[in-house]
C-alpha cells in the first residue's frame, strides 16, 4: 500500500497535461509515489511506484535523473512523478509502437548502427518496461497518456 495516496491532483498539474479530464479519468484509478534511493555524483535514483486501486496491484520501476535536476522534495514530488510518468510511457512508446517491438528497427531509429550494443540493452529495458506496464493499463490509455502528458 503506498503512503502517500492522491499525491497527484491532476488539477494543480494543468500544465501539463492536455486534454485534462481524460486525463484525470485515466490516472484516477492509480496511486503513484516515488522515492529517492541513492544520491551520487551522478545523479539521484528513484524507485517509481504505480499501485491500481482496484485490483491493488503495484508496479515498480527504477528511474535516474542527472545531477543537473532539481533534489526530491515533498513540493516538487508531484511534478516529478508527472515527469517519470511521461518518461516511462515514453519507452514503452519507443518500443511497443514506434519500432512495433522489434530490436533492429529500435536500434535503427533510436541508436544507429555504431550504438548495437546499448541499443540492445535500452531494447531489452523497455521490453521489461512495457510488459509490466500492460499489466496495469491498456495500449489505448498508454497512448492516450502518451498524447496527453507534456513536459
Amino acid at each position: 500500500m503506498i503512503i502517500s495516496k492522491r499525491i497527484l491532483d491532476t488539477n494543480r498539474l494543468k500544465e501539463y497535461l492536455k486534454n485534462n479530464e481524460e486525463t484525470a479519468k485515466i490516472l484516477s484509478d492509480f496511486d503513484f509515489d516515488l522515492i529517492l534511493l541513492k544520491e551520487n555524483a551522478e545523479g539521484f535514483y528513484y524507485s517509481f511506484i504505480i499501485e491500481n486501486i482496484k485490483t491493488k496491484e503495484i508496479l515498480t520501476f527504477d528511474y535516474k535523473e542527472g545531477k543537473a535536476r532539481e533534489r526530491l522534495t515533498i513540493y516538487n514530488k508531484p511534478t516529478k512523478i508527472i515527469e517519470c510518468l511521461h518518461c516511462i510511457i515514453s519507452d514503452f512508446y519507443c518500443f511497443y509502437i514506434e519500432s512495433e517491438k522489434d530490436l533492429i528497427c529500435f536500434i535503427d531509429i533510436f541508436y544507429g548502427s555504431e550504438f548495437y550494443k546499448e541499443g540492445i540493452k535500452a531494447f531489452e529495458q523497455c521490453k521489461i518496461l512495457s510488459e509490466k506496464l500492460l499489466r496495469i493499463l491498456s495500449t489505448s490509455d498508454i497512448k492516450k497518456l502518451y498524447k496527453n502528458i507534456e513536459l
